[in-house]
């Protein structure tokens, strides 16, 4: 969304937008709210001279301090101000030697496509200084009082067995018991935290109980998504959806026609595409702006035919990215100097309750303990996991064997075709 640059000159924070954010939604209540309260501190936005878009934010250190105070609760805050002081400390625009936060997943869209899916989720104020965090933490080496995001695996088991994905190898699969569910959501609520994600390996909708835990995280989250294949989105699901006022659906839907089929078997390309239709739809006749419908293809399923994808894709969906085919059974290319941004971030919670600091399938040695007995506040700042920051933050992650045999810190393999991916089969 954003970088966070110190102007020293000007003793000011910079906010450069990713993607600039068209006039035309510059109405948007969301936005409206949040520059209402921005300007009222002293904020200023920056407008495109030619087409009058917004493109940056800046605001004053000490007036910077005040909209925290005012903004957030006060743990958050707290948090902010240590980082400002990294910020400060800095004395840089340049990023960190080897980090690169959210640097994998490559946008498919409009800008303005992009803008609405995030100021339609709701609590935009809340999203920004999220995502301010998100780059701050990393860079500066600032520790939140709790994860800025939880990823909570409702299931693991799954009704597909795509080619690129290594589920068939976990050695253990299940469904996550609802009493540990409650016990982790009430955690995050009661530690402010922003966004849940219902998912992490699996098919989240395979667990028996979706509906409640899907009703029961978005009474106390502001922000609650997972991932899907969509193959259960029916129209009960999707009220569900609706009525509980889930943010987004990240929708896992890799190219069109037969090759969409040869992956996401035992799916129907045509089937699929109507079920988030059939979402919308309902959402739209609802008057309802949530859930936002987010879709996800690897490159290689779309390469040859890319604006085929888009042409089918973009009418049944909000916001379409892509990301690069990683080869999970293949030798790797290693970037030597990778840092991770995950453990200054999230923590993962499998649906057993072992608890890690990032999303690595096979992870083992960077487990923390388990949530049936240990909260993740406890986890967070336990002694293993700010080892896990220190070797990171050295740039010693190859000495840690979960991260040395992780494929977030490799080079995609750009040129791989469909049916060589199919070939490759786990």
């Amino acid at each position: 969304m954003l970088q966070v640059h110190y102007d020293k000159q000007r003793h000011e924070l910079f906010f450069p937008l990713d993607q600039t954010l068209p006039a035309e939604l510059s109405g948007h209540e969301a936005l409206d709210d949040f520059l209402k309260l921005f300007r009222a501190f002293g904020g200023e936005p920056h407008m495109s001279g030619d087409d009058d878009a917004l493109v940056s934010l800046s605001i004053g250190i000490d007036n910077w301090r005040k909209l925290l105070n005012a903004a957030l609760p006060p743990r958050e805050a707290r948090f902010h101000a240590d980082a400002l002081q990294g910020i400060l400390s800095s004395d840089t625009r340049e990023p960190v030697d080897g980090l690169q936060v959210n640097f994998h997943q490559k946008s498919f869209d409009t800008p303005a496509r992009y803008w609405n899916f995030l100021l339609q989720q709701g609590h935009f104020t809340r999203y920004f200084f999220n995502r301010v965090g998100w780059i701050s933490g990393p860079e500066h080496r600032i520790v939140s009082p709790f994860p800025l995001h939880v990823d909570i695996e409702t299931a693991s088991t799954c009704n597909m067995n795509c080619p690129m994905c290594y589920r068939r190898m976990l050695k253990e699969t299940g469904q996550m018991d609802p009493a540990l569910f409650r016990r982790i959501v009430d955690e995050c609520a009661e530690q402010d935290v922003y966004s849940v994600r219902l998912s992490w390996r699996g098919e989240a909708l395979t667990h028996p109980h979706i509906k409640e835990l899907v009703a029961y995280a978005c009474k106390r989250i502001p922000n609650v998504s997972f991932l899907t294949n969509a193959f259960f989105v029916d129209e009960s699901m999707a009220h569900c959806f609706i009525e509980n006022g889930v943010s987004y659906v990240a929708v896992s839907f890799d190219g069109i026609g037969e090759t969409y089929e040869k992956i996401r078997a035992p799916a129907k390309f045509e089937e699929n595409r109507t079920r988030l239709a059939k979402l919308r739809e309902l959402r739209e006749a609802a008057g309802a702006g949530r859930p936002q419908v987010r879709l996800c293809t690897v490159w290689p399923a779309i390469k040859d035919e890319p604006e085929a994808y888009y042409e089918a894709m973009s009418p049944v969906s909000d916001y379409i990215v892509y990301n690069p085919y990683i080869n999970f059974t293949g030798p790797m290319e290693i970037k030597p100097a990778f840092i991770c941004q995950y453990p200054w971030e999230r923590l993962v919670v499998a649906f057993n309750g072992d608890t890690q600091c990032c999303t690595g399938w096979n992870a083992r040695d960077i487990i923390l303990g388990n949530a049936t007995d240990r909260s993740l506040k406890e986890m967070w700042h336990s002694p293993k996991m700010n080892r896990i920051r220190d070797i990171h933050a050295s740039g010693c992650r190859m000495t840690l064997e979960s991260c040395a045999a992780c494929r977030h810190g490799s080079k995609g393999d750009e040129d791989a075709g469909i049916d060589e991916i199919l070939a490759r089969r786990w």
